[in-house]
């Protein structure tokens, strides 16, 4: 939030547009109302002014917003997802998910929006689902089903940033995933263990995609899981085992330290120099953010 605060803004405006309506209705000039209409106008300019840095350089979904109004046509994509940092020691636990790209990443992935909120997807905000599934693909439609990657006009985006924010009609942690990917990996009788989360961070980031003509917005809500002992040995001995030679790639979990994180690959071990997940870096508030993110206050 600015340190120009909503209601300050509120206040302000409404000041400013009282007094000109004042003037109006009267019809007459008040040298102590235009001396009252100008202190609120100064004041107005000045908190916008405090708060460009902010706007401008660390959240420029207020300008894109501005845009969006008047050119409508424009599209913003969103994807809202949320990742879960399991922490061991001082290190985080990584998941392989597919043998093709091998790559470690976090657990986790897109949220969905339950299906009573489809209503309000789908004429309110004009949204639409943006997955990448396989076209004519029953098993993939199903499996993206009510995925909060959508696209929308640019002119909702700020009225879906306030649904979102609001938390209802959605998931919140994704404890779906973190049951599915665990029991990928190998772990037994997860669905029985108890696990707490809270959360640790949100990173987010909104560009211009020339190529596809849109706005898009990418969002990690990422929790802190904290489980019960027996599940957390279970990890560490799937970790143990993702060294031997033989083996699957598939649902493998590694440990990554912070320097790793920061470095964008492992440094140690049978997969020495694999490079991480794109959102790895998200896990450790230690790790600094690539240019165009910003983190949540």
């Amino acid at each position: 939030m600015p340190r120009g605060s909503l209601v300050e803004y509120a206040l302000l405006s409404l000041a400013v547009g009282a007094l000109f309506g004042w003037r109006s209705y009267s019809g007459v000039s008040n040298g102590v109302v235009d001396s009252l209409t100008a202190a609120s106008i100064g004041g107005l300019v000045h908190a916008l002014v405090k708060d460009a840095p902010f706007f401008f350089r660390r959240r420029r979904l207020y300008w894109t917003h501005l845009v969006g109004l008047a050119l409508d046509r424009r599209v913003a994509r969103v994807s809202m997802a949320a990742l879960i940092r399991l922490p061991l020691g001082d290190d985080c636990v990584l998941l392989v998910r597919n043998r093709k790209t091998r790559m470690p990443a976090a657990f986790g992935g897109v949220l969905k929006y339950y299906t009573k909120t489809s209503d309000r997807i789908e004429r309110e905000l004009e949204a639409a689902s943006s997955t990448f599934a396989t076209e004519g693909d029953a098993v993939d439609r199903e499996k993206y089903r009510n995925d909060l990657r959508l696209k929308m006009p640019l002119r909702n985006l700020r009225k879906f940033l306030a649904w979102f924010a609001s938390g209802g009609g959605r998931e919140d942690y994704p404890l779906r995933e973190f049951w599915e990917e665990l029991e990928e990996a190998g772990v037994a009788n997860v669905r029985t263990s108890e696990v707490e989360f809270s959360r640790y961070q949100t990173v987010s980031t909104i560009r211009w995609e020339e190529e596809n003509q849109w706005y898009s917005l990418l969002n990690y809500d990422v929790w802190e899981a904290h489980p019960e002992p027996a599940l957390t040995e279970a990890v560490e001995g799937l970790i143990s085992l993702a060294e031997s030679a033989d083996a699957e790639t598939n649902g493998l979990l590694f440990r990554a330290t912070r320097s790793e994180l920061i470095a964008g690959r492992l440094a140690r071990g049978r997969f020495k120099g694999t490079i991480l997940g794109d959102n790895s870096w998200a896990l450790d508030r230690g790790v600094p953010i690539p240019r165009g993110w910003w983190r949540a206050r």
